[in-house]
């Protein structure tokens, strides 16, 4: 017999030897979020327990006591002496809910009319879907609520806002979803078409999207009554914020004593529409990393918004403040300190670091946060 040919596929003598897993496969641990919670042999979440699961990457120390059929929680933080409530919002990806201390199943963070799902963690992912706009402000995220928005508002190009943007084109591909209309800062217009173009060569695919070149101020009309309005921001080069608009046609105050028999007269006459004015209300603004500068040069449709998203990625010292600034971010009191600019609904504070578990948000915010303010302000993780 040769040596190589038979001899060399014969099982080796002896104990059998554990094979390594391949570098590619995912393992996850038992407390994982990607299995469900019967897989895990740990309890189902407590309806009111407001811990959320790990990340397959936890902390230093015991994995948390908790299963993972559900993955988010909300839960309503009463500060001491305050005179709201402040909301402490994750939404659950797989039946989409939220639920809150006391208040049994409710939708997805519901504000002002309004629903947002989505996730953000600084330097993980961002990315929030507002349901009834049918549009979602980045992509560092992916869920079902984003994955059915077709209009996608890019801030910039980290990856954390912006890295599951394949994923979202190649799952609605999957799916056989409508076009995809991808609003991006003008200097990233170029470097993404190269992208997409050169990423369905690679995957033998076609993506249905375009790519259009958000302008600072410029408005974009999306629908007959809905505008979005990009703003600069101060982060990376060309970072920008979004503020959406609904133009409402009203009576004009002088012609309000007419009578609907009247209106309907006049219409198809050349001074019907004198009988209208247009108004503009702002429904949502989306303002992600930026520094203090960019608040102070917000525009004020967004300061008057029904909801006002701000980045809050630090709340307390507990990273350098010249660290935070190098980084271009804002820590909770730079917010704080410009409240009084703020005349809409509802206040959305997101992206908040790494370096503060969930449990721990609430409380930080509560204690710099003015009681009076306590209804208004939400914590979205």
């Amino acid at each position: 017999m040769k040596p190589g040919t038979a001899a060399s596929c014969r099982r080796p003598s002896g104990p059998p030897q554990r094979r390594r897993p391949p570098a590619h496969r995912l393992v996850c641990p038992p407390w994982s979020p990607l299995l469900p919670s019967h897989a895990t042999g740990l309890p189902p979440h407590p309806g009111s327990s407001g811990r959320r699961a790990a990340s397959p990457l936890p902390r230093n120390g015991p994995a948390p006591e908790l299963g993972c059929a559900t993955r988010w929680r909300a839960l309503d933080y009463h500060p001491p002496g305050a005179m709201g409530i402040l909301r402490i919002a994750r939404t659950c990806p797989p039946d989409r809910t939220t639920r809150a201390i006391g208040d049994g199943d409710m939708p997805n963070l519901s504000l002002a009319g309004y629903t947002l799902a989505g996730e953000s963690v600084a330097g993980i992912g961002t990315a929030i879907a507002v349901r009834e706009l049918r549009l979602c402000f980045d992509l560092g995220h992916l869920s079902p609520p984003i994955l059915a928005a077709s209009n996608v508002f890019i801030s910039h190009g980290h990856t954390d806002h912006c890295g599951e943007l394949l994923n979202y084109l190649a799952t609605r591909a999957l799916e056989s979803r409508n076009l995809a209309t991808l609003f991006v800062p003008p200097s990233l217009a170029a470097p993404l078409s190269s992208i997409l173009s050169e990423w369905q060569k690679m995957a033998e695919s076609k993506f249905d999207y375009r790519i259009v070149m958000a302008c600072p101020d410029a408005p974009i009309p999306l629908r007959a009554s809905l505008t979005v309005t990009p703003f600069s921001l101060f982060h990376r080069p060309d970072t920008q914020g979004y503020v959406v608009e609904e133009s409402v046609r009203k009576l004009r105050p002088e012609f309000r004593s007419l009578t609907p028999e009247d209106i309907v007269q006049r219409k198809g006459r050349p001074d019907f529409d004198e009988l209208f004015e247009i108004r503009s209300r702002a429904l949502v603004a989306y303002v992600p990393d930026t520094l203090p500068e960019g608040l102070d040069a917000l525009p004020e449709t967004a300061w008057r918004s029904r909801i006002l998203l701000v980045e809050a990625s630090f709340l307390d010292d507990r990273k350098p403040l010249d660290a935070v600034r190098a980084g271009r971010h804002l820590v909770l009191d730079d917010i704080l300190a410009r409240l009084g600019r703020f005349t809409g609904e509802h206040l959305v504070l997101f992206h908040f670091s790494r370096i503060y578990s969930p449990e721990e948000v609430g409380p930080l915010v509560a204690s710099k946060l003015p009681a009076q303010w306590g209804g208004r302000v939400v914590c979205f993780l």
